[in-house]
């Protein structure tokens, strides 16, 4: 009998020992560790909202330099000179719009992009020569309409127009 007597006690006093460390262990992880979760928690955010703003940041820097990029590849791609020019007389002619006089300026601008600006003075009907310049613009997408002035001499039916355009192209 005294041997289940020792046991008894024995086994009690392991019991009570491990219900005190269960205890121990869910006070330490309720008042210590359930912050540290929070503070962890919040941390992830931090990281999570310094990579967007690092990325949108990298965006905002990359962005125009590809666009830039695409730009001066298409200008590459231009025809030459000359041949954009024959097209504007080609234009002028087929929409019925007569070019009076032109003049041509090179010019380079800071880079690789060259300019060539056009000067020139037309004749015809105001919807031909609309015509004619939207035409142009449109299957020339580096050339650009800097000024247009009309007029309308006594006298006559149709309009003169002061036309400045201007070609881009790469070097």
């Amino acid at each position: 009998m005294s041997l289940s007597f020792v046991k008894t006690p024995f086994a009690m006093v392991v019991s009570m020992a491990m219900v005190l460390m269960l205890g121990a262990q869910a006070v330490f992880e309720y008042a210590w560790l359930a912050p540290q979760a929070a503070v962890l928690t919040q941390l992830r955010q931090d990281i999570k909202d310094q990579q967007r703003k690092t990325l949108s940041q990298t965006a905002t820097v990359s962005e125009p330099k590809a666009r830039l990029d695409a730009i001066l590849h298409r200008l590459q791609q231009q025809p030459a000179s000359d041949a954009r020019i024959l097209r504007l007389h080609q234009l002028a002619a087929l929409q019925g719009v007569l070019v009076r006089k032109a003049s041509y300026k090179h010019q380079q601008q800071a880079g690789n992009i060259a300019r060539l600006e056009v000067q020139t003075d037309l004749s015809g009907g105001y919807p031909a020569i609309r015509l004619f310049l939207h035409e142009l613009l449109l299957q020339d997408e580096a050339a650009a309409l800097e000024s247009v002035e009309f007029s309308r001499p006594a006298g006559n039916v149709g309009v003169h127009a002061q036309v400045r355009l201007v070609f881009f192209s790469d070097l």
